[in-house]
């Protein structure tokens, strides 16, 4: 490291007579002058020792605070998707979970016997559309022997028409069994933590009554309150730090809301 060396010079009854500062780039150098009065005597010399550093080292950026808040992206209340009985919980307050972690279980007696149900007619409307369409292809080679009419083969058709429709439609309400059953098991959405316990197990539950209240982990975003004399500067900053509890986390800006707050 360089070192610099300057010289404060007085005379003896404190009158000014000669100030001399030298830049010294060399380290380990040190000058020494001396002074004299007009009475050739030699008067006392000051020497100080001055140690240099980078430019860039003794820049400072002056910073700017404003009060924040860390909320969390989601904060939920998790709900039931289906009307059921609450089962069992599988989560206490204070609990950490992952995504697609089962949170309560509904009981699911119902939607079995649904799905039991569903699968039947399900299973039935395919047969039928099995059959009519084996009875269309009999009535086409019928009808290149005329041994039936126009007016049947458009019946045959029709009715191969029809049992498409309705196994279609069963499909789909077999579908809608299944998705019921499903919830009854109650999933997290994201990776969290339960911060409140709202329902109770043995509670009658509807489509939308919540059961727990999470609070998402990991994605973090600060909200600021900027002066409006310092949103100019706040725009043009190259860093943003929010500070708590005396540990600083570099942040990322996303938008400066054109919102005047009373």
């Amino acid at each position: 490291m360089r070192h610099f060396y300057f010289n404060f010079i007085r005379n003896l009854d404190s009158k000014p007579l000669i100030s001399i500062i030298f830049a010294c780039l060399l380290g380990g150098m040190s000058l020494q002058i001396m002074a004299e009065d007009s009475d050739n005597e030699t008067k006392t010399i000051r020497v100080v020792k001055v140690t240099s550093q980078p430019i860039s080292s003794m820049i400072f950026f002056p910073g700017r605070n404003a009060p924040a808040i860390a909320e969390a992206l989601n904060q939920s209340n998790i709900p039931a998707q289906i009307n059921a009985v609450l089962a069992q919980l599988e989560v206490k307050v204070g609990q950490t979970f992952n995504q697609g972690d089962v949170l309560a279980r509904l009981n699911c007696q119902d939607q079995d016997l649904e799905v039991t149900n569903q699968k039947a007619q399900y299973d039935s409307a395919n047969e039928q559309f099995k059959f009519e369409k084996r009875q269309l292809v009999r009535g086409k080679k019928l009808a290149k022997n005329r041994s039936i009419g126009e007016a049947e083969l458009d019946n045959l058709q029709t009715n191969l028409a029809v049992s498409q429709s309705q196994l279609v439609v069963q499909k789909s309400q077999f579908n809608v069994a299944e998705l019921n059953q499903e919830r009854c098991l109650v999933r997290a959405p994201f990776d969290g933590i339960i911060s409140q316990r709202i329902a109770s197990e043995g509670e009658m539950l509807t489509v939308g009554s919540p059961i727990v209240e999470a609070v998402e982990i990991g994605r973090i975003e600060i909200s600021a309150d900027i002066s409006l004399n310092d949103s100019a500067s706040f725009e043009e900053a190259k860093e943003y730090y929010f500070e708590s509890n005396g540990v600083r986390h570099s942040l990322v800006k996303r938008v400066l809301l054109p919102l005047v707050l009373n």
